[in-house]
């Protein structure tokens, strides 16, 4: 009788238009029918009770970043266990919500920064979007492998935004 239970419930996440809540549900209630090989570099949700956290899966149990159960950015994820099978791949959008988040807490977000290549720039075709493991705004990458940009001072702000409005100028002539 279990495991026709366990069948259906896993025939209703996906075969049936069920609603992501309903899919989330099912995922924590049974999650061993949806466990799959942990790939280096992917964020998972990680389940303890009603707590959720987000982890970028690096290998094993150390140097694991994301946040918290507080939703606090760590790179202390030592204690995390994915063996326990409470854990689903994270969404996109979950984790961009987290990022863009912790990038507005920083300061860099949507702002001048040092981005996490160690320029700075200002491009106007970039979208603030988070897309193939990083986090990008109009000034650069905001979020890469575990690094955040840097922000600007003032005095360097001010600096670049005299250096780009002249260079700009120069362009139009």
């Amino acid at each position: 009788m279990k495991q026709e239970i366990k069948d259906l419930l896993k025939e209703i996440h996906d075969v049936y238009d069920a609603p992501t809540a309903l899919k989330d549900k099912i995922k924590r209630l049974v999650p061993e029918l949806f466990r799959g090989e942990l790939i280096v570099g992917k964020w998972y949700k990680l389940f303890d009770d009603e707590r959720t956290t987000l982890v970028n899966f690096q290998g094993g149990t150390e140097n694991n970043f994301g946040f918290n159960w507080n939703g606090d950015w760590t790179t202390s994820f030592g204690h995390v266990s994915f063996s326990e099978g409470r854990y689903m791949p994270a969404t996109t959008q979950a984790v961009d919500n987290a990022l863009t988040k912790e990038a507005k807490k920083r300061g860099v977000w949507n702002v001048p920064i040092i981005d996490t290549n160690l320029s700075q720039q200002e491009n106007d075709y970039y979208s603030c979007v988070f897309d193939y493991g990083v986090l990008w705004s109009k000034y650069g990458r905001v979020f890469e492998d575990g690094k955040w940009a840097t922000p600007l001072k003032d005095d360097k702000k001010e600096r670049l935004i005299e250096l780009t409005t002249e260079f700009l100028k120069e362009l139009n002539k």
